[in-house]
Order: C-alpha cells, then structure tokens, then sequence
C-alpha cells in the first residue's frame, strides 16, 4: 500500500536523515486530509501486518516536534482519526 511507504518516509525523513534536501514536513498535511475518509481512519488505527505497528503511533511522535508543519499536521491527522468511532 502507497501509503505505507510515505509513513515511512515522513518517519525516516525527519531532521533530513533519509534525504538532506529534504525533510517531508508537508506530507502530515497530506495524512490530514486522507485521514477524513473512513478507509484511512481505519487503516491510521489498525495494527499492520509488514511491521506490527498501528501507523497512528507512528506520527504521534511528532506532535512535539520542532517543525509547526509536521506538528500542525500531526495534530490535524489525530484529530480526523478520532472520528473512527469504532476505534474508541
């Protein structure tokens, strides 16, 4: 699944560590606006089989990150998942 791997590159791409002209701040706004559709929120909240991880726990991280792009965007990202009640 594409989305897989931009999760990974936002992760890996954080302080420049995977490409240092770049650091993949914005692709937490693109996780935002996926996250108001149902089939993300529920991917966002469900363990994944490749590494076991809920993808969600991933960017949580980056809510006290240094960059307001990737926290903004984070925060916007938790916010749409939590409409997936059932995940509640």
């Amino acid at each position: 699944m594409v989305i897989n791997q931009l999760l990974d590159l936002f992760v890996k791409g954080a302080e420049g560590t995977y490409n240092k002209a770049a650091d993949y701040d914005y692709l937490a706004y693109l996780f935002a606006d996926l996250a108001k559709h149902t089939e993300i929120r529920q991917y966002l909240v469900t363990k994944q089989a490749y590494d076991d991880v809920v993808p969600l726990a991933k960017l949580r991280v980056f809510t006290e990150h240094k960059s307001n792009i990737r926290r903004k965007g984070v925060a916007s990202t938790i916010k749409n998942a939590a409409f997936e009640v059932a995940a509640h």
